[in-house]
């Protein structure tokens, strides 16, 4: 039997998915990003991949009020780990 546990080893990148999540989704007003511990990072793209917001936060509170309708990807950069989510804007 060959063990590839090391060399095939995906926790980390899973590990730090699981920390940082996003709600409510879809989301009206506020996005608020859970799993943060210090001032991080984000950026919102449109389905186009456009830059529509780019901010840094330490509240986990994200005002996407006056984006419109639609599917974005959040980036949350915090301690030089990127997590990318996707939410809906309704």
């Amino acid at each position: 039997m060959l063990d590839l546990t090391n060399y095939l080893n995906t926790n980390n990148a899973t590990d730090l998915k699981n920390k940082v999540s996003i709600y409510p989704n879809p989301v009206a007003d506020v996005l608020n990003i859970s799993g943060i511990k210090t001032e991080a990072k984000i950026e919102i793209t449109n389905i186009l991949g456009q830059k529509v917001k780019s901010e840094n936060i330490k509240n986990g509170k994200v005002n996407v009020q006056n984006l419109n309708k639609g599917t974005y990807v959040i980036s949350i950069t915090e301690n030089g780990n990127v997590t990318n989510l996707k939410f809906i804007k309704k």
